[in-house]
């Protein structure tokens, strides 16, 4: 569906070609010529798959969990938190996916001692996936590195044993490719220290996306028990 509300198929020339590029496929809108699809959407109007979330057993399947399920996270987490110390800014960014673009402003304005990314991490737990730490059902992924950064180890052991204390659930997130938006941040003046809380999810930038409730509720038990800290 367009950003303007027009629907559309998703189609290819070539269904057996294994090797898709983008400029092999495109969005049939029922238009009769060029003149008429031009009369519906302008050149350049974004357009996302639609897709009905459901929950099945205690997965949640969903379009775009990355990253809306980390939004949650914030959003939720804002709303549990009782006790802050510190100056505490929930950024919300923008085309993470085309270079960390919106952290890296952001980050710029706010110039933090510690930044943390709330994001997704791979699941390697079915039978199409890369070896990845992460599996869902295991509990929020504790970011180790990625090759956007390497976090910090006084947040890694600070968020471990946070989660030891409060009982928990937690795995770690160590990922060869793939990147966060503390990517750039870390980079920011003088550097700044890092860390990450993943949430682990099947068939990730794809179509369909699945994430596990348990996870989620882990990743929100801990961000607020590290900031309440």
């Amino acid at each position: 569906m367009f950003e303007n509300g027009v629907m559309g198929v998703f189609a290819t020339g070539d269904e057996d070609k294994k090797d898709l590029k983008l400029k092999d496929c495109y969005i049939d809108i029922g238009a009769e010529d060029k003149a008429e699809a031009l009369e519906r959407i302008d050149i350049g109007m974004t357009a996302s798959f639609m897709s009905d979330t459901f929950e099945t057993g205690k997965k949640i399947v969903s379009n775009a969990l990355d990253n809306r399920v980390g939004c949650y996270c914030l959003m939720e987490t804002l709303r549990r938190v009782q006790k802050n110390t510190c100056e505490l800014y929930a950024v919300f960014t923008v085309q993470e996916e085309v270079g960390l673009r919106g952290a890296k402003v952001s980050g710029f304005e706010i110039a933090p001692d510690i930044a943390l990314a709330i994001d997704v991490t791979l699941s390697g737990d079915h039978p199409d996936a890369e070896s990845t730490a992460a599996e869902l059902g295991k509990g929020a992924a504790i970011k180790v590195r990625d090759r956007s950064a390497i976090c910090s180890r006084e947040i890694i052991e600070d968020l471990e044993n946070i989660a030891k204390r409060k009982g928990i659930a937690t795995q770690r997130d160590v990922l060869s490719a793939g990147g966060t938006d503390i990517g750039s941040v870390q980079l920011l003046g003088k550097g700044v220290q890092v860390g990450g809380i993943s949430i682990p999810i099947r068939y990730c930038h794809s179509a369909i996306e699945m994430a596990d409730r348990r996870d989620i509720e882990a990743t929100v038990a801990l961000l607020t028990a590290y900031l309440e800290k």
